[in-house]
């Protein structure tokens, strides 16, 4: 009875012309206390930014509402107005960042990360200050920055050094282009121990040690990452197994002399249709053997 009391106190002063900012936050307090709707919750939010639009509770709410809910606009739009508000914030811009990248919004992504990491709060927390900077360092190889790429993922690996998915992406770079190999297999090999299934670590240690010619041990470690005893339907079918990976457990296939199964994977991987395999692939198939 008292729940519904106050439901309907609230709902009257919410009506209000003179409603305050602090009738409003003692309303979404009582709402996720007693577990009301996370869309009439989201109202109230949304009534209190109309008021304090530097509101970070509401921002913080509304952010992981939106993201939940895979709303684009919606997360874009709080995440921009935490970086407006609290720009010593790191978590607002990246976000922010995150979801331009998704839209291939590249430079605009950069931009954001360059000038909120000086911004940022003093106690930030290390991790998330690791992780812009990985993230900047992905922005920069995209945009064929690779030097302040690579200073990029240096830094992140200062503030954690287990970093795990910018050591992946980090030694895989390197690996496509041939450098620094050694460091690349420490840093792929850190990842596999910290998740021994996560496929696409996996793929990035086999590929390594493919470019560094240790084929049998390559393929150790990508037939754990693709399971040639499973189907063909399941192949194609399982999260994170994209094209550009099956290609690569062709190469290894066809490195170690296994032919047949080399085809098989060079065929998933052309059925995937996913745009992240080779242009050479297709006189792979044809010419059944593997090409640089």
């Amino acid at each position: 009875a008292t729940d519904e009391r106050l439901a309907v106190i609230y709902d009257t002063l919410t009506r209000r012309p003179s409603l305050s900012e602090a009738t409003l936050e003692c309303k979404a307090s009582w709402q996720i206390r007693t577990r009301k709707g996370d869309d009439d919750i989201a109202h109230t939010m949304q009534l209190l930014l109309e008021k304090n639009p530097a509101q970070e509770g509401a921002i913080r709410w509304l952010l992981t509402y939106y993201l939940k809910r895979d709303d684009r606009k919606g997360s874009e739009d709080v995440a921009r107005r935490g970086v407006n508000s609290h720009p010593e914030e790191l978590l607002y811009a990246y976000t922010l960042a995150q979801l331009l990248v998704g839209n291939d919004r590249w430079e605009e992504a950069q931009q954001l990360l360059e000038q909120s990491l000086p911004l940022r709060y003093e106690l930030t927390d290390e991790s998330l200050i690791s992780d812009v900077f990985a993230c900047l360092g992905d922005i920069y190889h995209e945009r064929q920055l690779v030097d302040e790429a690579y200073a990029a993922y240096d830094s992140a690996l200062v503030y954690n050094k287990e970093n795990v998915s910018c050591l992946n992406n980090y030694a895989y770079f390197l690996s496509i282009e041939g450098k620094r190999l050694d460091d690349a297999e420490e840093m792929s090999y850190r990842t596999i121990v910290t998740e021994p299934r996560n496929i696409i670590y996996l793929d990035t240690y086999a590929w390594i040690l493919f470019v560094k010619s240790k084929y049998t041990e390559a393929r150790i470690y990508m037939n754990r990452a693709i399971d040639p005893e499973q189907a063909d339907s399941t192949l194609l079918s399982t999260e994170y197994v994209s094209g550009n990976i099956l290609e690569h457990a062709g190469d290894i296939h066809a490195k170690c002399g296994d032919m047949e199964q080399a085809l098989r994977m060079w065929r998933l991987a052309l059925q995937k249709a996913d745009e992240t395999v080779s242009k050479n692939l297709p006189e792979k198939i044809k010419k059944r053997k593997y090409i640089e």
